[in-house]
């Protein structure tokens, strides 16, 4: 629950600042649409995965025990659900509140929303990859190509009941080398790089030259997932710069360490309830 006094805090540290460095985990994209524990969904759009025992998308997440016209039936409709989501207000206002000040984006969403939305695409880097990107799976090349050929092909070929693709000799297939590709995501050894190499570069090109700024750290919705990308390396970051504050929003796991707890506000609550709060705290609804 959002804490009036937290939030104006939040608000404050804001407007005081002169960099903003967001970092948005799943929690964020759950309040958009893309939601991955999701039980009621799940159910009603893939009743052919819950007869063999799956609940919510989330257990289907490095999941390899499957044919490769059952990989596919459900990647498919999966790929079509989020290119097909639409604007949200929850990046719209979190746009608002940053879109005045020199921000960054670090993500491990691979749904690209924030592009969709309207930030700035120079200025995000989601080093888990892209939905919309698809590799070979040897990898033969670091080569990724378009997925939303794919998927359009793809969703009409799936038979619910059983999750599956009907025609076999529409699945993908590299186009160098003719072996098995998949969805350009870190999930494997094998993940391609390549397409994030300028982000990563322009990113921590970013980070390093704001080490003496007024810099506000905004974490959304990340939680021990991957806590690799975005949640310790925020805490690195408010330990070593010494003008950084972080306001940390987690439903789950809001908790700050206690060597830097003078300098982070944690809340407790979604992205949507926490974001809209901050900006009618700011008057952007105004």
């Amino acid at each position: 629950m959002n804490e009036p006094a937290d939030i104006t805090r939040c608000a404050q540290w804001i407007r005081e600042s002169t960099c903003i460095l967001i970092g948005a985990g799943a929690g964020l994209s759950a309040d958009a649409g893309n939601n991955y524990t999701d039980i009621k969904y799940f159910a009603e759009h893939f009743p052919g995965l819950v007869k063999k025992g799956f609940r919510m998308k989330l257990q289907l997440m490095g999941y390899e025990d499957w044919t490769e016209s059952q990989k596919w039936g459900y990647y498919a409709q999966h790929m079509t659900e989020i290119m097909n989501l639409p604007p949200h207000s929850v990046y719209g206002r979190l746009l608002d509140l940053v879109q005045s000040r020199d921000y960054f984006v670090l993500t491990t969403n691979v749904d690209e929303l924030f592009v969709k939305n309207g930030f700035d695409p120079l200025r995000i880097y989601t080093p888990q990859g892209s939905y919309y990107r698809i590799q070979c799976v040897k990898p033969c090349s670091d080569e990724t190509w378009p997925s939303r050929p794919i998927a359009e092909r793809l969703y009409p070929l799936i038979n619910h009941d059983t999750q599956e693709i009907t025609d076999p000799a529409a699945l993908p297939e590299c186009p160098k080398c003719g072996g098995r590709v998949f969805i350009n995501v870190r999930i494997g050894d094998w993940f391609v790089h390549a397409p994030y190499a300028e982000e990563e570069k322009r990113y921590h090109t970013w980070v390093a030259s704001h080490q003496e700024r007024n810099l506000v750290l905004i974490e959304i919705g990340s939680g021990y997932h991957t806590p690799v990308w975005i949640r310790w390396p925020f805490e690195r970051i408010v330990r070593s710069f010494p003008n950084a504050r972080l306001i940390r929003i987690n439903l789950e796991y809001p908790e700050i360490p206690p060597e830097i707890h003078h300098r982070a506000i944690s809340i407790r609550g979604t992205a949507m309830e926490t974001i809209t709060a901050l900006w009618e705290e700011m008057g952007l609804n105004l």
